[in-house]
């Protein structure tokens, strides 16, 4: 006697769910609404601003971190970490709008909303009585929420492709089911 299977729906059924629950993860419908890029330097992988080891002789401040933001307006925001050096410990000091403030305790650089949209220059300056003082230049660039919703990627008639992907895999499926449920009722009538 052969080994077939009886009824494939569940095998198909089972196999359907398999596929829709592997691609789920590839939507992308949870769009922060805060900051949109953030081009983070020298390494985007960590959160963490670099170690570097001190010595105890004077040196320079010197002054690593995130030069360019993208925020969507309406939105507060902070930058990754800044890596401040120098010896003895340099006080860091912004100069630009307001809104865009330093946190020492964090070493990031803070914006609070209620930014126009429009292009925001801030100059992060260290100084710890060593010469020459340190200046870093920080861009952050305000969009309107209208201008962000234009930028989002286009999806294409209908939405989510992954979504189009299931319906169309399910729709086979539903083919191939009501394929086999005829063949079954003919295999029926030929025994009776």
């Amino acid at each position: 006697m052969k080994n077939t299977i009886r009824n494939p729906l569940p095998v198909l059924l089972i196999v359907c769910m398999v596929f829709f629950l592997a691609a789920a993860p590839m939507t992308d419908d949870s769009a922060s609404d805060a900051v949109t890029t953030v081009i983070p330097t020298p390494d985007p992988s960590t959160t963490e601003a670099p170690v570097v080891p001190t010595s105890s002789a004077p040196s320079a401040p010197s002054i690593i971190g995130p030069w360019e933001m993208n925020l969507v307006q309406g939105n507060s925001a902070r930058t990754t970490p800044f890596a401040i050096h120098g010896n003895p410990k340099p006080a860091v000091t912004v100069s630009g709008d307001v809104k865009i403030t330093w946190n020492d305790e964090t070493k990031r650089i803070e914006i609070a909303d209620g930014l126009a949209p429009g292009t925001y220059t801030a100059i992060l300056r260290a100084a710890n009585g060593v010469s020459p003082d340190a200046e870093f230049t920080f861009t952050l660039n305000v969009i309107s929420e209208d201008d962000a919703m234009r930028q989002e990627p286009e999806r294409g008639p209908g939405g989510n492709i992954v979504l189009w992907i299931v319906i169309i895999v399910l729709a086979g499926f539903a083919a191939v089911t009501a394929v086999l449920i005829v063949k079954v009722r003919k295999n029926n009538e030929k025994k009776n």
